[in-house]
Parts: structure tokens; sequence; C-alpha cells
């Protein structure tokens, strides 16, 4: 039986990392919660490992009764599982995604991707992060009519903290011993497909060109040990910082003047809007999810995949014209009020309403 308060119960399963993207209001760290909207009980059951294979929480859709299933990710058994049962109970199940094509031409993408056709051809609506991310699900049995893209936004906390950070700025970058005029920062996994190479070959032609530039590496990864090496060659032009907490994080944003995100392929990529908030413009390929946030020539620049010298001229034409610079990071800090502000609660909302109103089911099968 429904509780009463309740007019439409939702069922969230995922990570914990995936399930606050949306609709965790706070930092408590709890696995299951039920977050109160008007009419609607969203109930959240999360685990702490950022890499479930296996999640048997599904299990407790019978519980629970719910209306619709909110799903984050499609390529585990967890998920294969959940669109089974959602299935054969005949309840509607939203998928929220977050891939591009080259993620889906993996090895273990092309072997999954029968399974991935079927629960996204099943789904009653898909909410992708980005473009990108809607071509590739519509591409594979998803129905354009019945799509919603919403961004990963950050934290609203986070727009008064970078006020605060970003009002310190000279001190943060003195405690931090950053005295280059220009500082440039990615933030990222330490992957091929990140673009580190791209990224270092284009910080050698730019350091040669202008010596008061620092270029910061903030991740970790496979390319951890080159990005080191790469770093010990050049120690008055890079700093490399690995992984750090949220509290550093932002304090480099803060410190920071370009932020750099020269992937070969990125479904959306959160570290872009991150940046955005602390007023921080961001150059990013043109294939990226995160392209959707950026306007050329006003909040950032778009550049050409696995291209060095895209990114080296990019980088150059900030450093050189601070007029430009300043101007960029201005119409940047409007433009991340803008995102954050974004009501996605409210958007959410309604994708669940509609969905609830257009699929009525019988209970108990």
């Amino acid at each position: 039986m429904k509780d009463p308060e309740f007019d439409t119960r939702v069922y969230i399963l995922g990570t914990r990392r995936h399930t606050r993207q949306i609709w965790a209001r706070d930092a408590q760290r709890t696995e299951s919660r039920v977050i109160h909207l008007k009419g609607i009980g969203i109930k959240i059951r999360e685990r702490s490992s950022e890499r479930i294979f296996f999640n048997p929480d599904f299990s407790r859709i019978a519980h629970w009764n719910p209306d619709v299933v909110l799903m984050y990710g499609y390529q585990d058994v967890t998920m294969w599982i959940l669109a089974l049962v959602c299935r054969l109970r005949r309840i509607p199940y939203i998928l929220v995604a977050d891939i591009t094509a080259e993620g889906g031409n993996t090895m273990s993408g092309r072997l999954s991707l029968p399974l991935v056709r079927m629960i996204v051809a099943n789904a009653s609506h898909l909410i992708p992060s980005s473009r990108t991310c809607c071509d590739f699900l519509t591409a594979n049995g998803g129905n354009p009519m019945n799509c919603t893209i919403m961004p990963i936004i950050p934290d609203r906390n986070l727009v008064n903290a970078s006020f605060r950070l970003k009002s310190n700025r000279e001190i943060i970058r003195h405690e931090l011993q950053l005295t280059a005029r220009i500082v440039v920062i990615f933030v990222g996994r330490l992957t091929e497909d990140k673009g580190i190479r791209e990224l270092t070959k284009a910080i050698e032609t730019c350091t040669v060109a202008n010596h008061d530039l620092m270029f910061l590496f903030i991740g970790e990864g496979p390319m951890r040990t080159y990005v080191k090496e790469f770093c010990s060659e050049h120690p008055d032009t890079t700093r490399f910082f690995g992984q750090v907490d949220d509290f550093t994080l932002h304090r480099l944003y803060a410190a920071a003047d370009i932020h750099v995100m020269p992937s070969h392929a990125e479904a959306f990529g959160v570290v872009c809007s991150e940046a955005q908030v602390f007023g921080v413009p961001s150059i990013v390929t043109k294939n990226s999810g995160c392209a959707d946030l950026v306007v050329d020539g006003v909040n950032g620049i778009l550049i050409d995949p696995r291209s060095s010298s895209s990114l080296a001229d990019a980088i150059n034409m900030l450093a050189f014209d601070s007029d430009r610079l300043e101007t960029m990071k201005r119409d940047t800090s409007k433009a991340a009020l803008s995102l954050v502000s974004e009501d996605i609660h409210g958007r959410m909302k309604n994708v669940l309403q509609r969905v609830v109103l257009d699929e009525p089911r019988q209970r108990g099968i």
C-alpha cells in the first residue's frame, strides 16, 4: 500500500557519486534515504563503491513497490537484471546515462551492446548528460521523442564556496607558491583518452613562447608515472598534485586562470562546469559532452581532438591577450550562475510525472 503523502514513488539505484549528482541535498553519507518533494517520495539506495558490478539492492523494488525506477547507467549486471525485473513487473524505468559513441566502442562496450540496446529501447524515458550522449542512445534504439538532456551540474553549495575562495585568490596562490602570471589547470584521470600526451606536447610549445605560465596536473591514473616524470623535467612550469580532496581542488580552481580538457571523447566532464563556477574558462574538444556548456570565444574555446597544436594555440591566445582572458572570465562566471541555478530537480520531477501519467500499469504483474 502506498504511503498516503506520496502521489508518486520513485526508486533510485546507483553509486553514491551518481545518485548525489542530482538528488543529494547535503553531505549525508547513508546508503538509504527518502527525499521528499511535493507529492513525490524518492527512495535512494546507494553504495560507496564507484565501480559496482553487482548490487543486490534491486530486490528491494518488491518491498517499496515504486511507480517508476531511475536507473543510473546500464553497463553492469545489476542494471541488466533491474531492467528485466521492471519489464516483467511492468514498472516504467528512466535511464540516466553518461557515455559517448567512443565509450561504446570499447571491447566490453561491443560485447554488451545487445543488452544495452534492450535496456535503451525499453526505457520509458532517456536522460543523457549531453548531446553526444543523446546521439549514442538514439542510435542504439532510444526514442528521440522521449529524451531529455540534463547536464551534470555542480553542487549548489559550490557557488557560495567559490565566491569566498575567489576573493582570497592571491592569498591562495601565495600559499601554493604559484608565482606565474597565468595558471593553467587540468583535472581528471591520467589516461591516454584524456589527451595527456597532447597536453604535454602543448605545454612544451607554450612555455617556449611564454615562460610566465604554470601548468597544474590534478588526478591519478595509468599515466601517473609519465606525468610525474614530465613535471620533474619541467619544474619551473609544471606541478603535479595527484589526487586531492575537494577543499584543495576548490582552492586550485580559485587560483587558476584557464582550465583545459583535451579529451579524445568525453560524455560530459563535470570538471568543466566546476571550473566555470570559479570563473575559469575552459578549453575543451569539440566532440566532448561539455562542449554543450562552451560558447566558443565567449566562456571558453573549442578545439580539435587529438591536436596538440590546436590546444597550444588556444592557450597562447588567452595567455597573451589579458584583456580577452579577463572578459572571458566574467562571461564564464555569468554562464555558470545560469547553469547552476537551473532547476534540475524541477525538470526531473516533470519527467517523472510525465512517465507515470503516460504509462499506467497493472500492479502485481
